[in-house]
């Protein structure tokens, strides 16, 4: 049955898939089917914008053709007037001749003759040929009006031509505007019926594919929560990269501060083996001694029972620093197995390095800023608790200057450790875009560091100078200074960070005030006991009741 329910909702999620695929290729559909109405639309205006084109083509050949035919029967026509406007010329010449000659002919005939038969013959001839000449010019006029009116209407042709011809010429460019749509539109039909064959062919894999369900619905289902992980590694990989940058930190300085303790532990342990060893010679040479003076009866009862108790206190001294040594040896174990730790921590951060994504490298100084900050503070925290003890302890003459140097180099380590804790504390809590501006901080903190890790090697060597130390602790304190003005906005939300600092750094003056005050009562002590002596010694060269009354004196106030 649970792996029925199982089958079942496996199902019931493809379905859903198969739906979300269907709605999401259901706007393809439209969108193909509106490109599919554009197409026609296209091809219908493609069809018209042809049919058009045919008439202009043929009107324009038309045209053509009538042009040529106007053109050719203008010719004819100029060549026919050319011809009457000749045959006029001549017989209008014969007209003038026929008349010169009746003129001549009428002269010298009597009436009698003109009325002769020939005569009126010859009249009539001349009236015919002048009502022809009439007749003729008549028609020339009319040809000329006509073929004027022809050429007219050749000229306007030709102008209608050329208005043809240029909405012949935009109809071409319409038509291949209209082709280059049309060809789109075509490769877009074609990309949709390629869309539509890769939807039916998707169509036809689900259904061929539904013996497969159950794996695709496990695999879809693995593939869901990795990317569940995905978006909340990608959310959380500058956070966790900050943590293990930190905790890299701490480890180094761990690994650091146990290799100073491994390091002092092996000269301790060096130290007691050598006195082991020295005591269990020495315990040797007294068993031997006490065995020889037991075979030999030379000591008493009591001699003997003090060199059995000191035989018993050197047994229990050497049970004692062998313990101690076994004690050393478990200290060097652990500290070995924390390298390790951190060696592994530190290998283990190189290879989460590789897998961060490119966004990291952006945010990388700033990050190393973050960490800075944090280290500074442990460096200034760890300078400042082995400077507390040196200058809580009993001044030797002569170094007072040095204890009352020391103060101030503690009250700056103090100012300097809240300030980078302050520091860390606002970069933890800022906005992105001032979180980026922290990365302009990592080089001025570079000297900073470099003068901490000077000071620590110092200390490490017992070369430490106190004075040296507060002088170049002011530019430390300028550095931070400044940088406490750039990125750290004075009001209400940091003011918090602001009292607490305040009020470790009076804590560290109060501290140093008591230490400077019993540094200064002892150097009072110590010269006023110096000129009692001094005091003393002259009395007594003149008195030695006075002598020993003023040393009684003396060392009631030392006392005191």
């Amino acid at each position: 049955m649970k792996q029925l329910d199982k089958v079942q909702g496996e199902r019931d999620k493809f379905e859903g898939i198969i739906q979300k695929l269907q709605q999401k290729y259901q706007p393809q559909q439209q969108e193909n089917g509106e490109l599919k109405r554009q197409l026609k639309e296209a091809e219908a205006r493609f069809e018209a914008i042809e049919a058009v084109q045919a008439e202009h083509d043929s009107a324009l050949e038309l045209a053509a053709l009538d042009r040529e035919m106007a053109e050719e029967t203008a010719e004819v026509l100029k060549m026919e007037l050319e011809a009457l406007k000749q045959k006029a010329e001549e017989l209008e010449l014969e007209v003038e001749i026929l008349r010169e000659e009746n003129d001549e002919y009428g002269k010298g005939m009597t009436p009698e003759e003109r009325a002769s038969t020939g005569w009126l013959q010859m009249e009539r001839t001349n009236e015919r040929l002048r009502e022809a000449l009439l007749r003729l010019r008549d028609m020339t006029q009319a040809q000329e009006e006509e073929l004027r009116d022809q050429i007219a209407g050749l000229e306007d042709d030709l102008k209608d031509f050329n208005a043809v011809k240029e909405e012949h010429g935009a109809a071409r460019e319409r038509l291949a505007q209209s082709e280059a749509a049309v060809d789109d539109l075509r490769q877009q039909l074609d990309t949709a019926l390629g869309a539509e064959d890769m939807i039916e062919d998707l169509t036809e894999r689900n259904m061929s594919m539904s013996e497969q369900i159950e794996e695709l619905k496990a695999v879809i289902d693995d593939l869901e929560n990795l990317k569940d992980i995905n978006d909340e590694l990608e959310a959380n990989h500058v956070q966790n990269e900050k943590e293990m940058q930190e905790e890299l930190d701490f480890k180094d300085s761990v690994v650091a501060e146990q290799a100073r303790r491994a390091a002092q532990q092996e000269e301790a342990l060096e130290d007691m083996e050598y006195t082991l060893s020295r005591f269990r010679e020495l315990v040797t040479s007294l068993q031997s001694d006490l065995e020889d003076m037991r075979a030999s009866q030379a000591v008493t009862e009591g001699e003997s029972e003090r060199l059995t108790d000191r035989s018993r206190a050197m047994l229990d001294l050497n049970m004692k620093l062998q313990i101690s040594a076994a004690k050393a040896q478990v200290k060097t174990i652990d500290l070995e197995l924390r390298r390790l730790e951190a060696q592994e921590a530190e290998q283990h951060l190189e290879m989460v390095r590789l897998f961060l994504p490119e966004s990291y490298r952006e945010d990388q100084d700033s990050v190393l800023a973050l960490l800075r900050f944090r280290r500074l503070a442990f460096k200034a925290n760890l300078l400042n608790g082995f400077l507390r003890e040196r200058v809580n302890g009993q001044p030797h003459p002569g170094q007072e200057d040095d204890v009352l140097a020391g103060c101030d180099a503690v009250d700056k380590l103090v100012w300097v450790t809240a300030m980078c804790d302050w520091f860390a504390d606002d970069i933890g809590r800022c906005s992105l875009d001032r979180f980026s501006r922290y990365q302009h901080a990592l080089l001025e903190l570079e000297p900073v560091e470099r003068s901490l890790n000077a000071w620590i090697d110092g200390l490490r060597r017992d070369d430490l100078k106190e004075k040296k130390c507060a002088d170049e602790l002011h530019r430390t304190v300028a550095v931070l200074a400044h940088l406490a003005e750039v990125h750290i906005a004075a009001g209400l939300p940091n003011l918090a960070n602001e009292v607490h600092m305040r009020s470790l750094v009076v804590q560290s003056h109060l501290e140093s005030a008591a230490v400077a005050f019993n540094t200064t009562r002892i150097m009072v002590q110590r010269a006023v006991s110096h000129g009692r002596r001094r005091a003393g010694g002259e009395g007594g060269g003149g008195d030695g009741n006075g002598d020993g009354h003023d040393g009684d004196d003396g060392d009631d106030n030392d006392d005191a």
